[in-house]
């Protein structure tokens, strides 16, 4: 949740936004000069976005994540939590595999889907794949992954099981794709890059 921009009487700009997604709100002053206290809301708006795109990267990041999550949950039924996502990929030790590689790996997805057609449950399908493909590190973290993205689904959801642990451990580097490989294992492994 983002709210607004506020002009504080010394005419520096603040902004509010929520961190880490657990309604702590916190007020970060950048340095702006006096903007026209007459400014329309539109150019409000535009003016907030920039700011929070130049300022709050993270918090793009994490607002992005967030949206794609809310859709994936809504729509596939899943039981794993965000902030379970959060925590995970948010952890000190990970040098490459962290949130703002799963941004990466969603923004590559994005571009992929701008030149391809497919439906909407195979697009959430492939995010969630895409979202959990890391979850765990180590040994056998791949098909560790794979387990633990096919035991959030409701048991008569089979189907989706099995094409979720198929793409997500199409993404072990270390192993050639299979015979009969699926265009969602071939995005995935692309994108992961």
């Amino acid at each position: 949740m983002i709210l607004p921009i506020q002009n504080i009487s010394n005419g520096n700009l603040y902004v509010y936004n929520e961190t880490n997604f657990k309604n702590r709100v916190h007020l970060a002053k950048t340095v702006m000069p006096n903007i026209n206290r007459n400014a329309t809301n539109n150019f409000s708006s535009v003016l907030f976005n920039k700011i929070k795109d130049f300022m709050f990267p993270t918090l793009k990041r994490n607002l992005y994540l967030k949206s794609n999550w809310e859709k994936i949950t809504k729509n596939l039924g899943v039981s794993i939590t965000f902030e379970e996502i959060f925590n995970a990929y948010n952890n000190k030790n990970r040098k490459y595999h962290n949130l703002d590689h799963i941004y990466n790996v969603l923004k590559n997805i994005d571009e992929y889907e701008k030149r391809n057609v497919y439906s909407e449950d195979n697009s959430y399908l492939l995010r969630y794949s895409a979202f959990m493909h890391d979850f765990y590190q180590g040994e056998d973290d791949v098909v560790r992954s794979a387990e633990k993205a096919s035991e959030n689904f409701k048991p008569e959801y089979t189907i989706r099981n099995l094409l979720v642990r198929h793409i997500i451990r199409a993404t072990d580097h270390t192993r050639p794709l299979r015979e009969g490989t699926t265009d969602f294992e071939k995005i995935l492994k692309d994108a992961d890059l």
